[in-house]
């Protein structure tokens, strides 16, 4: 507590007295300390978020007269990207809404180029092929070059009679086909709508975050990899034009300042349908990336 002395007027011979100052602004009258209000927390937060991810499939069921052993061997997975920006409101200290509008790669490779009778093609009047269907765990998937060179007179033969079934089945290919991959990419315009929950709110936060997300189908191609460049060669037959996801991740954020802060989010996405409709597979694409982004609070 400051205060100065004051005298009293001359007419009075007593001592002066202490007279307290006006109080600061953090002390009471009573000399009791007064709290100073925090700052409010900032309610908004708009991210910016990239990803490199790991996309496959989880096939539950096939049909009797297929073997999901034939798909795992010639299936593998494709890694691919997901990026875009969020905007997020936060509606209790810990807890915040989410959402956000992304461009994300979904599908997967297809490692041996075979033929069964699982692949069909239309005839034209010379039996020569128009078109090949590879049947994938993804569904069908057009490819109009390359491969089709291989397996035409053999094919050809079959639908004249002149090939057996189980010949069909057992063609190796030894030419060029048997040397590409294929890869089946799906791009989406992906809508995130997420819940985010701070495990730990410090200067260093850990958080979970889950919901889903609306996938709409913006591309959809077949390439031909042949070890140096991928060859645009056809798409997946009735490819669904709205696919749905769960999704589920961890968060951990740094703050740099009293508005920006960074971080990363591993994240795991799992589709409630197939990529494509009437597929006779019971097939779930799925993707895992490793989200690393930036926040800005206001």
């Amino acid at each position: 507590m400051i205060g100065k002395l004051i005298d009293k007027p001359a007419a009075h011979n007593s001592a002066p007295v202490m007279i307290a100052a006006v109080p600061d602004n953090d002390w009471d009258p009573f000399g009791e300390e007064v709290k100073t209000a925090k700052k409010p927390t900032n309610s908004w937060e708009i991210s910016g978020h990239f990803a490199p991810t790991y996309s496959y499939r989880n096939i539950t069921s096939v049909p009797a007269d297929m073997r999901r052993s034939d798909f795992d061997d010639a299936e593998s997975a494709l890694l691919a990207y997901s990026g875009g920006i969020n905007v997020s409101y936060k509606v209790m200290k810990r807890l915040s809404v989410q959402v956000g509008l992304y461009y994300t790669q979904m599908g997967q490779t297809i490692n041996k180029v075979t033929p069964s009778y699982n692949m069909y093609a239309s005839i034209s009047s010379n039996n020569a092929y128009s078109k090949n269907f590879l049947h994938t765990s993804s569904g069908n998937a057009t490819v109009t070059s390359n491969i089709k060179a291989d397996v035409n007179e053999n094919y050809a033969n079959y639908f004249n009679g002149s090939t057996t079934q189980s010949t069909v089945n057992n063609i190796s290919l030894t030419s060029k086909a048997a040397q590409y991959s294929l890869i089946e990419r799906f791009d989406y315009i992906e809508i995130p709508m997420l819940i985010r929950y701070k495990l730990i709110d410090r200067k260093v936060d850990f958080l979970l975050l889950g919901g889903m997300s609306a996938n709409i189908l913006v591309d959809n191609n077949v390439f031909i990899d042949n070890g140096s460049e991928l060859i645009k060669d056809g798409s997946i037959l009735l490819a669904r034009p709205v696919n749905y996801n769960s999704t589920v991740g961890l968060g951990m954020n740094y703050q740099v300042t009293s508005n920006l802060l960074i971080g990363i989010e591993p994240v795991f996405k799992y589709f409630l349908q197939s990529y494509t409709s009437k597929n006779t597979i019971d097939s779930h694409p799925y993707s895992f990336g490793l989200f690393t982004g930036m926040y800005y609070s206001f």
